[in-house]
């Protein structure tokens, strides 16, 4: 019965282009979120993923400080974009030893209508109401210029690993749904390593996109 109910979701899919001018930001919104939810389908699928499934091993270039090292094809959202990726995935997960805050500021014109929708604490959203004007600076950058050699450490599963970066002034965004699109950014003095992994991403044909539906989950 569940592939039954999903049918016209997947024909609203792969036609969403045509009809793209006849539905509105919040049916938009629903509709990717629905597909992500209650289908297997793929949009894109980066250079490490490409003829590969969700969860398959995949190998990247680089370092896991510059997200690149072993990992696993891991079906994404994009919501910029309003796209789902099969993208590589670093695994295990590299965790630094960093002390940026981690919540990110909104000022007191936005705080308001946080509170009418609840509070962002219950929403599970990293915002903070406490508007601060300092940057947040990782500890291998204090007493630091910018571009100062500096190095971070931290875990990768169960192993101690250290890395080499430069301090790095950098606005983190963080982007967030509810009565319209709504951004947050945050000042970040950071140790940051000297390049990162460049995914780029292929469309998925429509044939392709029929198979992912009726994959099992």
């Amino acid at each position: 019965m569940r592939r039954i109910r999903l049918i016209p979701l997947l024909l609203l899919s792969l036609s969403q282009f045509a009809s793209a001018d006849l539905i509105t930001p919040y049916s938009t919104n629903d509709h990717y979120q629905q597909r992500f939810d209650e289908t297997q389908i793929v949009d894109e699928t980066d250079q490490w993923c490409q003829g590969k499934n969700k969860d398959e091993a995949c190998i990247m270039p680089l370092t896991a400080f510059e997200d690149g090292g072993n990992g696993l094809c891991r079906r994404m959202k994009n919501d910029l974009r309003e796209t789902i990726q099969l993208t590589c995935v670093t695994e295990p997960r590299l965790e630094l030893n960093q002390t940026v805050t981690p919540e990110f500021d909104v000022s007191p014109e936005t705080c308001p209508g946080l509170e009418d929708i609840k509070s962002p604490r219950e929403q599970g959203l990293p915002l903070s109401c406490k508007w601060r004007k300092q940057r947040a600076t990782d500890q291998s950058c204090l007493k630091k210029a910018a571009g100062a050699a500096c190095t971070v450490t931290g875990t990768q599963g169960k192993l101690a690993v250290k890395f080499d970066g430069f301090c790095y002034n950098s606005d983190k965004i963080y982007k967030y749904y509810a009565a319209g699109r709504q951004q947050y950014t945050r000042k970040e003095f950071v140790c940051f390593p000297g390049s990162l992994i460049s995914h780029e991403y292929t469309p998925v044909g429509t044939l392709n996109k029929i198979q992912q539906f009726f994959k099992p989950e």
